[in-house]
C-alpha cells in the first residue's frame, strides 16, 4: 500500500496483555495473547447479572499499525493512531461498545423470556446507549431512532410487551449494522 508507514519496533510486537474495564452495563475483559485474536468476555451487570457473552476478532498489530492514514474511523469513531500504546490499540480494535450492546442484547431477550420484561427494556436500552451512533455510515437508511421513540412512547404509556419488542428491534438492527460497518464476523446462533 502507498504511504505506508514502516512499522516501529514497538509497534511490531503488542506483549500478551489482559485488560478489564468496567462500565455501566458490567465488565468487559480484553486478552490479547499474542496469537492473532483478541478474547473478548462481556459479563452484564444486574438486573442480568452472569450473562456471559465471548468472541473471538481477528486481530494483526502489524496491519493496524501499519496503516497511514486509516481507512476509516476505529470503532469509537477516531482515526486510529499509528503511534498508540499497547492497550490504547487493544481496547480500540476490541470493539467494546459493540460487545457491551451484543451482550445486553442478550441478557435483555432472556429477560424477556423469563416475563421480566421493565428489566429487559432497561437492559436493552442500556445496550443501544453503550453502542450510540457507532453503527452508522452515510449509506445507512436508519428508521431505528423512531422506532426507539415509539418504544419510549409504549413504555411510559405502561405497554411494556410493545416497549420490549421495539427495543429488541431496535438494538438487534443497530448491532447489526455496526457488524456490516466494521466487517465483523457473525455469531454462532444469530442466523447472520
Amino acid at each position: 500500500m502507498s504511504g505506508s508507514t514502516p512499522l516501529t519496533p514497538s509497534a511490531r510486537l503488542i506483549p500478551p496483555m489482559e485488560i478489564v474495564e468496567d462500565g455501566p452495563l458490567g465488565r468487559v475483559v480484553i486478552d490479547w495473547t499474542g496469537s492473532g485474536s483478541l478474547n473478548v468476555a462481556v459479563v452484564v451487570a444486574p438486573p442480568a447479572k452472569y450473562v456471559v457473552w465471548r468472541a473471538s476478532l481477528p486481530f494483526s498489530p502489524a496491519a493496524i499499525t501499519s496503516l497511514h492514514p486509516a481507512p476509516h474511523p476505529g470503532p469509537s469513531g477516531s482515526a486510529v493512531a499509528e503511534t498508540g500504546q499497547p492497550r490504547e490499540i487493544l481496547i480500540e480494535h476490541s470493539h467494546i461498545p459493540f460487545m457491551r450492546a451484543s451482550a445486553a442484547w442478550d441478557a435483555g431477550r432472556a429477560l424477556v423470556e423469563g416475563g421480566q420484561l421493565a428489566d429487559a427494556i432497561t437492559v436493552f436500552r442500556g445496550g443501544i446507549e453503550a453502542l450510540g451512533d457507532r453503527y452508522k455510515t452515510p449509506e445507512l437508511i436508519d428508521d431505528t431512532g423512531t422506532k426507539a421513540t415509539l418504544a419510549e412512547m409504549k413504555r411510559k404509556a405502561g405497554d411494556l410487551t410493545t416497549a420490549a419488542v421495539l427495543y429488541d428491534r431496535v438494538l438487534e438492527a443497530r448491532i447489526s449494522a455496526y457488524r456490516d460497518r466494521f466487517h465483523l464476523p457473525p455469531r454462532v446462533g444469530d442466523g447472520k
